[in-house]
């Protein structure tokens, strides 16, 4: 690197004022997901971004699943670990909103990863005016834990700055499920405290995409990342917060 007056720079930095980078919180709401929550926080730990915060809200667990978030929140001061007696994915989700510290939000389920450069890759599109980063996904579709099937999807757009733009893609990115849900996303904190409630705590389906569409009403940049940085595994009875298929959620 060179500085201003063309001598070298000895610390390898150039002249220009480098960019603070942002904190980011991911928030994970964990119900009786022993099984599989320590691969879930281990795909956080292992980010190539240093500044994250985790933080874990146990939604009334009746298995090991605090006892095990219990024990890595003592052996790292980037995890927060919360209890909350069994009230359902958003009520978890708007309890780790309102202690995060984070600039910026990303939401992961218990039972699915994020690859190690996820956290890098979403905030190296973060600008003044970036309000949501969007990335793909890869689904991972698994029949009595062995994995049967799996597939990529990704935006394949560009960044969507203007309604204009938004309404070119909104049709292919809502109907992939990218639009709808709140996976694979990161967005600005202090845009998503302006929705009361963030999410809705008396629905039990369609809170995640009735959540998005209230934010892109006032959203600013939406950039895109055209990578599948989200792993969204789908097993039956994982016991996730977020993928039963009981006739509850249906009726």
């Amino acid at each position: 690197m060179w500085t201003e007056n063309g001598s070298q720079c000895p610390c390898g930095v150039s002249g220009e004022i480098k960019r603070i980078m942002e904190k980011i919180s991911i928030i994970v709401p964990v119900y009786n997901a022993e099984k599989y929550i320590r691969n879930c926080i281990e795909s956080m730990l292992q980010q190539s971004y240093s500044n994250i915060e985790i933080v874990l809200v146990n939604d009334g667990s009746s298995d090991r699943s605090g006892e095990i978030c219990c024990a890595y929140a003592e052996k790292d001061p980037r995890i927060r670990y919360l209890e909350q007696e069994n009230q359902g994915v958003s009520a978890a989700r708007n309890h780790g909103i309102e202690v995060s510290t984070g600039e910026f939000l990303l939401f992961l389920d218990a039972d699915d990863v994020i690859v190690k450069d996820a956290c890098e890759r979403l905030a190296g599109h973060i600008s003044d005016d970036t309000d949501l980063i969007l990335c793909g996904f890869r689904r991972m579709f698994y029949r009595n834990e062995r994995l049967v099937s799996q597939y990529d999807v990704l935006p394949e757009c560009e960044d969507i700055k203007n309604t204009e733009t938004l309404g070119k893609y909104f049709g292919r990115l809502y109907e992939t499920t990218l639009l709808t849900c709140v996976c694979a996303k990161m967005y600005r904190k202090n845009m998503v405290i302006k929705i009361h409630p963030v999410f809705c705590e008396d629905m039990a389906l369609g809170e995640d995409a009735l959540f998005n569409l209230k934010f892109l009403k006032s959203c600013g940049t939406i950039a895109v990342e055209n990578r599948a940085l989200y792993v969204y595994n789908h097993r039956a009875n994982s016991g996730s917060l977020t993928k039963g298929d009981g006739k509850g959620r249906l009726e």
